[in-house]
């Protein structure tokens, strides 16, 4: 997944990228954000992750105290075990509003 994701041109557009390959853990364990949350060197509470997958990201950041912005596209319910996000958009321009754009 890290070979992958240098391949993006898009992962150039960010000061640090952390994969689920290099926490050597796989979405939803929490191992994955933990790792990123090291390298960022930030408190959880000071960090908004931004999700497409309530499965994947939801339920591995809510337990840490990390801030969700679910975008759902589809229209989708949450899932009856998942937590809610702290925030849900229909595309990218609620996050974008959220921080005053």
């Amino acid at each position: 997944d890290t070979a992958y994701f240098r391949l993006n041109p898009f992962g150039k557009t960010f000061d640090m990228v952390t994969t689920a390959q290099e926490a050597q853990a796989f979405k939803p364990r929490e191992a994955i954000f933990r790792f990123a949350l090291e390298r960022l060197r930030v408190a959880p509470e000071n960090v908004l992750h931004v999700s497409l997958s309530q499965f994947a990201d939801i339920e591995g950041v809510k337990p840490l105290g990390i801030k969700c912005a679910w975008i759902n596209r589809g229209g989708e319910r949450l899932g009856v075990f998942t937590p809610a996000p702290d925030y849900e958009f229909p595309d990218l321009r609620g996050v974008k509003r959220l921080f005053g754009g």
